[in-house]
């Protein structure tokens, strides 16, 4: 009884041991203020929970609370209702939800520290709860110790580090448990039960030997470089990649920054954990901008797509296209009805030309004509075409630039229909296949140029009232000359344009600049302070985007803002330190601030670098959030605030050729791609085949047909066990004994008790006895019993009968121990031999 207690407590302490190296290996990455001794308390604790439950008073006393428990959950459900469920059990999911919190890595100031000490207990029962079935009550060291090597390695690849104390515990543990486990097995062979049993107390003796090895090795000089072998290197990577992009997809219907593991949108803030897996394949001119979501709500949280009302009529990309066509107009007014050569030359010099104070009618004409602009301005926003190819990703979502040319071609029109929202961002009724590919031809600004900012330059509120105005005063004075018949026409036919341009910038004015009623006063005076200072619409906004990119630092891992703060104001004044929605939030809302409409814009900024032919592979790392500002006479043009993609949207073009006295023409926007018709999608046969009826085997089909067969087996498995066990119940007892022997026999041959050629079952047997010692009778027995009814009389009664079965279970289990884990799954499982 004494050694009994004795090697007790050293299990004991092992399982201690074990415990809080897991414990400390999972807490210390995410820096909560837990301390060792608490640690260690924690495991303590949990151990010794476990082992009073395990006790006949602390199983009653243990069931009582829990029943107790239970019908005080009815009790409140009953009382209640379902509907206020969760406020019945409020503190159960505060609880949850810390430990989901701290489990990911966001852990922060805002966790109360009783609530963090109680996430750890429950963790530490977690842990302990296999620790100590497996270690003290039945001792199984693979069960136990291949879970815990894997939590070390797994902790390793996410962190690529791992707490040093902590793993050499689990190593000094797991050396000695060996030792336990090869010592148990030899001594099967020898020895009885009971005196295997009792020489666990030899365990402790090895503890020293074991810290004696960590010790020594941690004190030879090593390369602080790890292990080279670059042929070895190379073939991991590549088959790790391989897989990676073969079983890693995003399945989502509608695209945010949440799919790619940065924060919801609609609650912005904390750490990011996206990962380097392939989503699109694009081929490009530049580092595109590819839109997938477009949100118009600020809530002070972050970021809500509003519904649009009935009068939101005019759709966002063909009236974009219609204000870079015609805006430029209204724009000169400023500057003087201008001809196009000299147009041009302020553009390329930046000079305001001298004001002119006698028109001719054959330039009025000139002027507005409505199919031409200036060719500085066309080669400022030239016309490109981009590839767009799915990877490890299905959703509805379409990725677009901003200025998009329809018709989106590639996509099989028998496959996908194609949908537009207000914001022109594209969906497909139905979720996009891997290599799905689409082709975009789309205006590329050309951003970072002195011209195309001296074009926004000349953006301004009121622009086209001004411009309007101007109109109907001209008209005004010229309708009642007969000559001038062909120019008031001409004149009309341009007011129209501009009236509806009018009309949508109203439109834009009232949807994209409300922020809510609460924001903190000191986030508009600061955005006022900034841009006090500008002239233009333009100078403001780039005043706000620098002063973002020179005063607040970039980070993957900031700090959650407080549930009671508005989070940009948060950001601006008091974290100073974030990622890209971080910095496109805070310069939304500061240009809204000051009464320039702006909306927030997540998708996928492609990578620095490209490959070969102008190709991008995007990564769910290359999620992006950004800003599109609203000029008026320009459009809607991309702003970006983030450091460390500062100049990711320039773009720069040849204006060598242009001649300053010509004009460009313009085509018109082809009506069936009018607001209220269907969205056409061409279809193009020579670059993707029409579906087949072929199904195509991926490697998840292989996959899926493996998990299914083997499913399939192990299920025929279970039935011919059972109609087996039927079988062996219906047929006379005398027949029932022949087979079980002979079952008998196979069990033990599988485990390496084979019966050897000349050797006599009573031999066979003996061997058999010493191996195993086995409580309902002995081989030897079943032998004997064996012998009387395959040869005698002797009849067998149903207590009998019993008893061998009970035998053959007994020799199934103590035989399944000895066997590999592979050959059992192989004989027991899937050859129908168990």
């Amino acid at each position: 009884m004494k050694k009994r207690y004795y090697d007790f407590l050293t299990l004991a302490f092992i399982g201690i041991l074990f415990i809080f190296s897991v414990i400390k290996a999972t807490l210390v990455p995410m820096r909560v203020p837990v301390k060792m001794w608490h640690m260690l308390l924690f495991a303590t604790g949990a151990l010794i929970f476990y082992c009073l439950v395990n006790t006949k008073v602390g199983r009653i006393v243990f069931l009582s609370v829990a029943g107790a428990g239970l019908c005080l959950a009815v009790f409140f459900v009953f009382k209640s209702g379902l509907s206020n469920l969760s406020g019945t059990f409020t503190s159960v999911i505060k609880l949850i939800n810390v430990i989901i919190q701290v489990g990911t890595g966001y852990y922060d100031d805002t966790i109360p520290v009783s609530q963090l000490f109680c996430a750890v207990g429950v963790y530490s029962l977690i842990v302990a709860l296999p620790v100590y079935f497996f270690l003290i009550r039945r001792f199984r060291f693979y069960i136990l110790f291949t879970p815990g090597l894997i939590f070390f390695m797994t902790v390793w690849g996410l962190n690529r580090h791992v707490d040093k104390l902590s793993f050499y515990i689990f190593i000094a543990v797991a050396i000695v448990c060996y030792i336990r486990h090869i010592y148990l097995i030899n001594s099967k062979n020898n020895r009885s039960s009971e005196e295997t049993l009792n020489s666990g107390s030899m365990l402790i003796h090895f503890m020293p030997i074991a810290l004696v090895v960590i010790l020594v090795s941690t004190t030879v000089t090593v390369s602080e470089k790890p292990i080279e072998w670059p042929w070895l290197d190379n073939k991991i990577y590549n088959l790790w990649w391989d897989m990676q992009k073969k079983l890693s997809v995003d399945r989502y219907d509608t695209f945010s920054l949440a799919k790619t593991g940065f924060g919801n949108p609609s609650r912005l803030g904390g750490p990011v954990h996206a990962d380097n897996t392939p989503i699109l394949f694009v081929n490009a001119p530049t580092r595109v901008y590819l839109r997938g979501a477009v949100y118009d709500s600020y809530t002070g949280a972050g970021w809500q797509m509003a519904e649009k009302s009935g009068e939101y009529l005019l759709e966002d990309r063909i009236y974009d296209h219609t204000e870079l066509t015609y805006g430029w107009k209204a724009t000169c007014i400023q500057l003087g009805i201008l001809p196009a050569g000299e147009y041009n030359e302020y553009l390329l010099n930046g000079e305001v030309p001298s004001e002119r104070t006698n028109v001719s009618t054959e330039e009025y004409l000139e002027f507005f004509n409505i199919n031409r602009k200036p060719q500085v301005l066309l080669k400022l926003f030239p016309k490109e075409k981009i590839t767009v190819q799915h990877l490890n990703v299905r959703t509805k979502s379409l990725f677009t630039p901003l200025k998009l040319l329809v018709p989106i071609t590639g996509l099989s029109s028998n496959l996908y229909k194609l949908n537009e929202n207000a914001e022109g961002i594209f969906q497909s009724d139905r979720r996009l296949r891997g290599r799905s590919t689409y082709y975009i031809e789309y205006l590329q600004p050309a951003y970072g140029m002195k011209e195309i900012e001296n074009f926004f330059n000349l953006s301004k509120p009121g622009l086209y009232s001004e411009f309007n105005e101007y109109l109907e005063k001209f008209i005004e004075e010229h309708e009642s000359l007969d000559n001038q018949s062909k120019l008031i026409q001409q004149l009309t036919d341009v007011q129209d344009i501009y009236k509806q341009l009018e009309g949508r910038k109203e439109e834009i004015y009232r949807l994209y600049t409300n922020i809510p009623e609460e924001i903190p006063e000191r986030v508009i005076e600061l955005a006022k302070e900034i841009t006090s200072s500008s002239n233009t619409t333009y100078a403001k906004v780039k005043n706000l985007e620098t002063y973002l990119r020179q005063n607040y630092h970039y980070t993957l891992n900031p700090s959650y803002p407080p549930l009671t703060q508005d989070f940009v104001d948060y950001f601006l004044f008091d974290g100073k330190e974030g990622y890209c929605s971080y910095f496109a939030s805070a310069l939304c809302v500061m240009t809204r601030a000051i009464g320039i409409p702006s909306r927030y814009v997540e998708g996928f900024l492609l990578p620095e670098k490209s490959g070969r032919d102008n190709s991008y592979q995007v990564t769910n790392q290359n999620a992006h959030a950004w800003v599109e500002v609203y000029l008026e006479g320009v459009g809607w043009v991309t702003f970006e605030p983030t450091p460390p993609m500062a100049n990711a949207q320039n773009y720069y073009v040849s204006l060598r050729e242009t001649g300053t006295g010509n004009e460009g023409f313009i085509p018109e926007i082809p009506d069936e791609y009018e607001q209220g018709r269907p969205m056409p999608n061409v279809f193009i046969p020579e670059i993707e085949e029409s579906p087949s009826d072929t199904p195509v085997i991926t490697i998840n089909t292989i996959l899926l047909f493996i998990i299914a067969f083997v499913l399939v087996v192990l299920i025929m498995n279970l039935l011919f066990i059972l109609v087996r066990r039927i079988i062996l119940n219906i047929i006379s007892p005398k027949k029932s004994i022949l087979l079980l022997y002979r079952y008998a026999v196979s069990l033990l041959s599988q485990a390496g008790s084979v019966l050897q050629p000349g050797q006599t079952p009573k031999e066979y047997a003996q061997i058999v006895d010493r191996r195993y010692s086995f409580n309902c009778m002995s081989m030897s027995e079943m032998v004997e019993l064996y012998y009387s009814v395959r040869f005698g009389s002797c009849d067998v009664g149903k207590k009998t009968l019993k008893r061998v079965f009970s035998f053959v279970s007994e020799i199934k289990s103590k035989t399944g121990r000895d066997m590999y884990f592979m050959k059992k799954l192989l004989y027991r499982y899937l050859l129908f031999k168990g």
